[in-house]
């Protein structure tokens, strides 16, 4: 990828800025130069956002990489053009942004867009893409690099990689995780640790479990897991056989229990037999006793199912009586209807005669109903062609108003347009005023920074004479305490003469010269105390210490003046500086007052508060003046369409006036017609009158219809009548002939039953109750005497027995089997529950050592896999090596050339004191020495083309992981201030042979040297309020 051009708006500090990157072709290696913070790096920024849509250093987002000084309507963009094998592209990228509404009412946020095109050999664009993910998924087609691939390949941050050469195996690790996504590997050993940790804790709990089960069991205990089973299993051998002992005494026990119980319960059934054969004694002599109420039962029986026979042939004679009553009732009724029938008709009859005489008077109405209904229409016609035309003359009054009203208005508006087309004419003059005012403005802010960088410079004057203050004191200080120390040391140093005199003269033997003065003879030797060896030794420490003191003293003293000499030169520089600045301030300050003077013929001091004051005043008045001009021609504009909505008003009026002439001229003549043709009539007496006429004839066909229908219904009744008339009379005879017939077979079959009529009226016996109660009655009495004959044959000869006797020999057997049994239970139980323990301890003892194997198994493979191994090498360690040995492979191709061949990478091969040392440690073979050495011995030139060489060591590598893509440009971004001249030649010639390799080459930097070295430049510049602009310095030209 090469890039072309670069196109930025609204985008960091660049509000309208292109860099082209073409001027470059002709010298590939060029320089991004300008100050901290003027945005070299955002122009990188800006590529890596076009591509995919965030910056390149991962610390702001795309929502915040908009300009502060953008205007609040204008977009944020950035267009990228490159050349990709062979093939030209450009992208352009809008980020989410929040502007302002173009008619200045709030806000409007809008989401990000890009726009891909793809062009063909002739130029022309053969693909376009508007969608972020299509684009983006384009993107990584065409390049095969993410956005973090993109950076470290394109972007070498050189700072970093010196620091990554020298860093120890843990921090290179880091580094190269992030790079190739090793992190696999060190979740996977995490994963075993956290596997390790939870087998330690499964074994810990195990052995915990074993023990709390060991706890209970009852055996003693041994001084092992084997032993203390063991003693537990023959506790149980032991236990078991006692258990069946207890066993055969406790069956002999519930065999002699079983016995009393089955003559316990012979005794109960004979005692029962014999309380049965009394008890049914008893009930057989009370049966016997009902034995002739039974008797009469019987009878009553017999003569109510002889009544039964015949109350089917009582109940129809009773039911033929009713009905010959019923008939004749109805006979009666029908006659006495018949009368009334004959009455009604007579009258209807008189009433049909009556309506016969007024027809005539009728036909005559519904004449002149129909002739007053045919005048109707053309009556309301004329009532609303009436109405139409005083609405059309009111409309044609309203209308004339209106249009005197228009044409009034027109008027005032076009004097009005006059006055402010006027006003409008002074805004080009306020405009200038404005522009003139805003570079007054910017001097005014120089000044001002000007002005806080000499108040700074004095600020920083006082500090430096404090801090001379503080060290004349010092000074003074220092040589006060050394007088001090110094007349001790001399005391000290007497005592100390005197004591080690007064020890020489101990030792003077006569004829041995002395060690002071060299004299044989001592006539007169010192007097002294008695003086230990220790004396004399803390004396001397004393003055060795004291010495010490006055040695350190007098360095702090001479360390004090040759500062003291320094600050003194620095507050010289300082106040020559300030004074420099403060000259130069006051003359741009009267310039500025001259300029004020001039330009608004007003006298203005020359001060900087009251300068900022009065443009202010004057930015207020021509803000004002430029807010009113604006106003003016928003008013303007308004009022020009208000004109052409006047104007259009105008032409609908007028129209619509001449409409409503012409429909009125048209509805007088139709008026006209109708008045002739209605004269006599008005619509509300037509409509009354219709309204009248229309409700009697109504009223006398209701009449009519009424009167037709009863004389209709009258009939159909007379005639139903006959009809039921003529069935009754048959029915009565066919009636009373089975009448006769049913009361004749009854008084037979009475006679014959010996029964009277009286009987069959009575109510009813119930004899299913009554044969119930006798059948019942016959049963429990040969029950009754069954049972007792079954009785006397089970009892015989034998006597009654006594139960509580037997009762309490077997409840005494039954607590003693019971207590025994629970005895027997309790010790069985427990030796189920002593068995069960066992076996589980056992199982969980077997469980623990697969555990156990199993934990061995993982600390053996966690330790390998995390470096605590010999070789102290970790997997992604071990992974790593092989991809740094890849980088080092690579990077010896740049390092070869770059340094003809001395100097050779080497990945190092001993294991270190520790993990963090072992395993991604990088030595440098010196040709010329024939030795291995570390990197770190490597001079500032030499460590910064070896680190120059990893970098595109690591790039080609990535690159190669991506696919194979090229990437034909390279930005370097800084990293060259640390280097001393030699290691500078050094970077550059590396540098220029990279060059030379037909790779375009960026160095990001604000390094004077590079400045002087490089001739094809891209300066950015800033103008003091944070925004930039871009220039080219090309080898024997320039460009702004």
């Amino acid at each position: 990828m090469l890039p072309k051009k670069i196109i930025m708006e609204n985008f960091g500090p660049f509000l309208h800025e292109e860099v082209d990157f073409e001027q470059m072709t002709e010298a590939p290696l060029f320089l991004i130069s300008g100050k901290t913070g003027a945005g070299k790096t955002t122009i990188f920024d800006a590529i890596t956002f076009a591509l995919y849509g965030d910056a390149s250093g991962g610390v702001r987002s795309s929502n915040e990489i908009r300009s502060s000084f953008a205007e609040p309507t204008e977009e944020t963009r950035v267009q990228f053009i490159f050349e990709h094998q062979g093939r030209q592209y450009s992208i352009e990228r809008w980020p989410k942004q929040t502007l302002a509404k173009k008619n200045g009412k709030g806000e409007t946020t809008k989401n990000q867009k890009v726009q891909l095109s793809i062009f063909n050999d002739a130029g022309q664009e053969a693909e376009a893409y508007t969608k972020v993910d299509a684009v983006n998924d384009v993107i990584y087609q065409i390049l095969h690099l993410q956005k973090d691939q993109f950076r470290q390949i394109v972007m070498l941050p050189q700072g970093e990689f010196r620091t990554f050469l020298n860093a120890n195996s843990t921090e290179k690790e880091t580094v190269l995780r992030s790079l190739f996504g090793t992190s696999f590997y060190r979740n996977f050993t995490e994963s075993l640790k956290f596997q390790k940790i939870e087998l330690e804790k499964a074994v810990s709990e195990l052995t915990t479990r074993i023990d709390q089960l060991f706890q209970q069991v009852i055996s003693e205990k041994g001084a092992t897991y084997e032993e203390s089973l063991n003693l537990a299993k023959e506790y149980l051998v032991n236990e078991e056989q006692a258990l069946v002992k207890s066993q055969a005494e406790l069956t002999e026990k519930q065999t002699q229990q079983k016995t009393l119980q089955t003559k316990v319960q012979q005794a109960q059934e004979l005692a029962e037999n014999f309380r049965q054969a009394r008890e049914t004694q008893q009930q057989l002599q009370q049966l016997e006793q009902r034995l002739p109420e039974q008797s009469e039962r019987r009878q009553q029986l017999a003569r109510g199912q002889k009544i039964e026979k015949l109350r089917p042939t009582y109940e129809r004679t009773r039911e033929l009586e009713k009905r010959q009553e019923q008939q004749t009732q109805q006979v009666h009724e029908n006659q006495q209807k018949s009368e009334k029938l004959e009455q009604q008709y007579t009258e209807c009859q008189k009433k049909a005669a009556d309506f016969e005489k007024e027809s005539a008077d009728w036909q005559a109405k519904e004449k002149e109903l129909q002739s007053l209904e045919s005048f109707l229409p053309l009556v309301k016609q004329k009532e609303q062609l009436l109405k139409k035309k005083t609405e059309l003359l009111d409309q044609q009054t309203q209308q004339q108003a209106q249009l005197t009203q228009i044409n009034q208005q027109v008027a005032a508006r076009e004097e009005q347009k006059k006055d402010l087309e006027a006003k409008q004419q002074a805004e080009k003059d306020w405009q200038d005023r404005r522009y003139e005012e805003l570079q007054f403005q910017q001097k005014i802010t120089h000044l001002k920074e000007q002005d806080k960088q000499i108040f700074d410079q004095q600020e920083e004057e006082e500090d430096q004479q404090v801090k001379l203050a503080q060290l004349v004191e010092k000074a003074s200080r220092t040589s006060n305490q050394l007088t001090s120390e110094t007349a001790d040391y001399k005391k000290l140093k007497s005592q100390w003469a005197a004591a080690e005199i007064a020890r020489l003269s101990m030792d003077l033997l006569p004829g041995e010269p002395c060690p002071v003065c060299g004299s044989k003879e001592h006539p007169d030797p010192a007097q002294h105390a008695e003086l230990s060896t220790d004396n004399l030794g803390q004396l001397q420490v004393a003055l060795e210490t004291q010495e010490a003191r006055i040695k350190q003293l007098e360095l702090i003293r001479e360390q004090t003046e040759a500062r003291y000499d320094v600050a003194m030169k620095a507050f010289d520089q300082l106040q020559e500086e300030r004074l420099s600045a403060q000259e130069s301030f006051e003359k741009q300050l009267q310039s500025c007052q001259t300029e004020f003077s001039d330009y608004y013929q007003l006298n203005v001091e020359a001060e900087l508060t009251a300068l900022k004051e009065f443009l202010n005043e004057r930015q207020a008045e021509t803000t004002q003046a430029l807010a009113e001009i604006a106003e003016t021609n928003q008013a303007l504009q308004q009022l020009s369409t208000e004109m052409l909505n006047d104007q259009a008003k105008k032409d609908e009026i007028e129209a619509s006036l001449n409409t409503v002439k012409a429909e009125l001229q048209t509805l007088q003549g139709r008026l006209a017609s109708l008045e002739e043709q209605t004269a006599d009539w008005q619509l509300p007496t037509l409509e009354g009158r219709i309204t009248e006429l229309t409700a009697s004839l109504d009223a006398y066909r209701k009449q009519l219809q009424a009167h037709e229908k009863q004389m209709k219904e009258i009939e159909q009744e007379r005639i139903r009548l006959q009809e039921n008339q003529k069935l009754l009379a048959e029915q009565q005879a066919e009636t009373a002939e089975n009448l006769e017939k049913y009361q004749g077979q009854l008084q037979e079959q009475l006679t014959e039953a010996g029964l009277t009529v009286e009987e069959l009226a009575a109510s009813p016996i119930d004899l299913s109750a009554l044969e119930k109660a006798i059948t019942s009655f016959d049963q429990e009495l040969a029950v009754l005497r069954d049972r007792q004959k079954r009785l006397i044959a089970v009892i015989k000869e034998q006597q009654e027995p006594e139960l509580e006797p037997l009762k309490q020999q077997l409840a005494d057997k039954e607590a003693e089997v019971t207590q025994f049994q629970q005895q027997h239970y309790a010790k069985e139980n427990q030796l189920q529950q002593q068995r069960e323990l066992i076996e589980k301890i056992e199982a969980l003892q077997e469980q623990s050592k697969e555990q156990l194997n199993e934990l061995s198994q993982m600390i053996q493979l966690y330790q390998t896999m995390n470096g605590d191994n010999p070789q102290k090498i970790s997997l992604e360690r071990y992974v790593l090596q092989w991809y740094l040995a890849e980088v080092l492979q690579s990077a010896n191709q740049q390092l070869n050339q770059l340094t003809k061949g001395r100097y050779h990478f080497e990945l190092k091969q001993e294991t270190g004191r520790s993990k963090g040392n072992t395993g991604l440690e990088i030595n440098v073979y010196d040709d010329n020495a024939g030795a291995t050495r570390s990197s770190h011995t490597l001079s500032g030139g030499e460590s910064f083309i070896a680190a120059l060489s990893l970098a595109l060591g690591l790039a080609e590598v990535i690159q190669n992981q991506a696919g194979g893509v090229t990437i034909e440009a390279l930005f370097i971004d800084e990293g060259f201030g640390s280097l001393d001249e030699e290691a500078l030649e050094m970077a550059m010639e590396a540098l220029e042979g990279i060059e030379n390799a037909g790779r375009m080459i960026g160095i990001i930097s604000h390094v004077r040297e590079l400045k002087e070295r490089i001739p094809q430049q891209i300066i950015v510049e800033t103008s003091g309020t944070g925004r930039s602009s871009i220039r080219y310095q090309l080898e024997g030209w320039s460009e702004a």
